[in-house]
């Protein structure tokens, strides 16, 4: 599944703690999820998408089919 996440620091999306995760859910999910999370003075942010055939970060964009085959197929290149 691909993905488009807004330009900003990328550690800082993945880098969960106790207090910052990153979640994703349908856009009914999302609303109700800002609204509780509003009603609780507890910060919330969305940050991008999930879904598509391109992985996008900020300005790097690439198809997904490529990333996956790179995945798939880097380590027995690396060791053979």
């Amino acid at each position: 599944t691909g993905i488009t996440l807004k330009d900003g620091d990328t550690g800082w999306f993945f880098g969960e703690d106790q207090a910052r995760y990153l979640i994703a859910c349908s856009f009914d999910q999302a609303e109700d999820l800002m609204i509780t999370a509003a009603n609780a003075d507890v910060p919330i942010a969305m940050v991008g998408k999930v879904g598509g055939d391109q992985i996008t970060f900020g300005n790097f964009n690439h198809d997904l089919a490529d990333l996956t085959h790179t995945f798939r197929t880097s380590f027995a290149a690396a060791v053979a």
